[in-house]
């Protein structure tokens, strides 16, 4: 599996990069061979396709709280 990204980083910025609806789960073919299966991927997301797009070209405002409240639920989930 590959972590796939609906919005690609060089359309989206870091801001959707890093954001977890806009990334899931992608098989190597969908992924790399048919550059992300786009059409498949949004269908499949549904609404939330729409509101990844409202944020594409938005400025991410993290703050060091942020980034180690992130640490700490990701260090939690696979522990």
């Amino acid at each position: 599996m590959h972590a796939g990204h609906f919005i690609p980083k060089s359309v989206g910025g870091i801001t959707l990069y890093f954001n977890e609806e806009n990334v899931n789960a992608q098989c190597y073919n969908c992924n790399i061979n048919l550059g992300g299966n786009q059409y498949v991927y949004g269908k499949n997301l549904g609404k939330k396709a729409e509101k990844l797009y409202k944020l594409k070209g938005t400025i991410a405002k993290w703050t060091e709280e942020d980034y180690i409240k992130k640490t700490a639920f990701y260090t939690n989930e696979i522990s």
